[in-house]
């Protein structure tokens, strides 16, 4: 849906049908090899892309740096993360089957790590500066379609695990 939202927006027509049938044949004719990338390196490029629009007291390299560190945290306690990011959007502690299965799309989404993760950074570079950490959530909200309160809501729950970490 994605692909054709933004072939939409450049005034292209294209039937989801057709859209799906070329990327198949692109997969094929990569014969299905694809790179994944790691949340470091959208980390980087989300660095990259928001650099310019960075306040200037944010250091990009510590930035980087903060957040190359919070990555390791973040993987280290993955299961504890989640699970409170669950209970917050859901109210409920228990996670059944099927809870687990339609939050997986959540728990796999590499930009939304990312730019939690940004946003978790900014918060421990600039701790007393919540205005810059709402600007950063909103630029990349607008650069990545996912909603700047969600992005702040996982990057308070990293927050909180590095504290009780």
């Amino acid at each position: 849906m994605a692909v054709k939202k933004f072939l939409s927006k450049a005034g292209k027509v294209y039937s989801l049908r057709s859209i799906l049938a070329s990327e198949v044949r692109v997969l094929k004719t990569i014969d299905f090899k694809l790179h994944i990338p790691t949340i470091s390196v959208f980390v980087d490029f989300l660095i990259e892309f928001i650099r310019c629009n960075l306040a200037e007291d944010v250091n990009q390299h510590i930035l980087h740096e903060t957040s190359v560190n919070l990555i390791d945290i973040v993987y280290l306690h993955h299961q504890e993360i989640y699970h409170k990011l669950h209970y917050i959007s859901t109210g409920c502690w228990e996670r059944a089957e099927n809870d687990r299965y339609r939050f997986l799309p959540i728990e796999c989404n590499r930009i939304f790590l990312a730019c939690a993760v940004i946003r978790a950074s900014i918060n421990v570079v600039l701790p007393d500066q919540e205005d810059i950490g709402s600007d950063i959530s909103v630029q990349l909200d607008q650069l990545t379609d996912v909603p700047a309160g969600d992005i702040s809501a996982l990057a308070a729950v990293i927050m909180e695990q590095i504290i009780i970490t």
